[in-house]
């Protein structure tokens, strides 16, 4: 008879995407994820395989849950300067959760793996459609008359700005630099 597991698989990518989120694909050791998610060596390899797979699965959830937010807001947003600076800061509130600077999970992965993990590099690419496509459609509100091509390039760097944002904020760059770049993000629309 096999062994039952005693944890909650869901629960554990959460708690290791806090720990990978903080330290780093490399700098988060087997006794970091030991000890933020409380599992055992035997059953995180039993469930997720390796700390890769671990990380791939923390990397999804990162997406759904982190990046669907943003995206949520953003399809909220009043289509304006004034609304996009609003969501600008509150997707710095989300980039910070409980008031650490974390920055962006997906801006970290791609400094860290530089394109050497494909699979990672997928999942980085598909987070950044999913920005680039709900920034398009924010420009679109915005400006329906505007020129496809004018609303793509505006959209991917609004996209790019919000990575910049998340490395701001985890590089602990001042508040005023941080608040210059929202608002000269916000006025580029």
């Amino acid at each position: 008879m096999g062994r039952h597991k005693e944890f909650d698989p869901d629960k554990v990518i959460d708690d290791a995407l806090l720990v990978f989120w903080r330290k780093g694909y490399f700098d988060a050791s087997l006794k970091d994820l030991i000890e933020g998610t409380g599992v055992n060596s035997y059953g995180l390899y039993s469930v997720f395989g390796s700390k890769r797979g671990l990380v791939i699965e923390a990397f999804k959830r990162y997406s759904s849950k982190v990046t669907g937010e943003l995206v949520g807001l953003l399809e909220k947003t009043e289509p304006t300067s004034d609304g996009l600076e609003k969501f600008l800061n509150k997707a710095a509130m989300v980039l910070s959760p409980s008031g650490e600077k974390l920055g962006c999970f997906v801006c970290n992965s791609m400094v860290e793996h530089s394109g050497s993990d494909p699979e990672i590099a997928q999942l980085v690419d598909a987070n950044r459609t999913m920005l680039t496509d709900a920034f398009q459609n924010f420009l679109f509100r915005q400006n329906p008359q505007q020129r496809e091509s004018d609303i793509r390039a505006g959209a991917t760097l609004l996209a790019t700005g919000l990575y910049t944002l998340g490395l701001l904020i985890r590089s602990r760059s001042p508040e005023q630099i941080i608040k210059n770049h929202i608002n000269a993000l916000a006025s580029t629309t």
